[in-house]
């Protein structure tokens, strides 16, 4: 019995410790007065690059506010656009020209936009088909079908 109090007040004694130092440990560091917090230091200004990066996104366009094809934001403040209307010729359009679900192919410098080409081609699920009228529906744009060609 008397190994059994002593084995219960040294665990007691243990857990007062480890209660009393979680205490002052919660207790310890945050500001509290009215002076104001140390400044981060300060970091080293990014180098800028020495050379040009230049590539090419093929695509669709899924929204704006700049272009953003797959999900991917594009600055287009300089971005030129055309449509491949023939595979020999392309047509002069304009940023206004463009709508979600287009296909496009983005030349790019430096992650700007150069170029977008616009390519007839839209992948996606169909959503509708109108047999009598010719349409069918694909990424919620209609497009009608012809027996002839353009």
């Amino acid at each position: 019995m008397k190994q059994l109090k002593q084995h219960f007040q040294w665990g007691l004694g243990a857990l007062t410790c480890t209660l009393s130092a979680a205490v002052l440990v919660a207790c310890g560091g945050g500001g509290g007065g009215s002076g104001t917090a140390a400044a981060a230091p300060a970091q080293p200004p990014a180098s800028a690059p020495s050379t040009s990066t230049a590539g090419v996104v093929d695509g669709t366009i899924t929204g704006f506010g700049s272009v953003i094809i797959d999900g991917q934001r594009y600055d287009d403040s300089l971005a030129k656009v055309a449509f491949a209307n023939q595979p020999e010729a392309q047509t002069a359009g304009t940023l206004g020209d463009l709508h979600t679900g287009m296909r496009v192919q983005a030349a790019l410098k430096d992650g700007v936009l150069q170029s977008l080409v616009v390519n007839f081609a839209l992948v996606g699920t169909i959503g509708a088909v109108d047999g009598t009228a010719g349409t069918l529906s694909v990424f919620g744009q209609t497009i009608k079908t012809t027996t002839t060609g353009q």
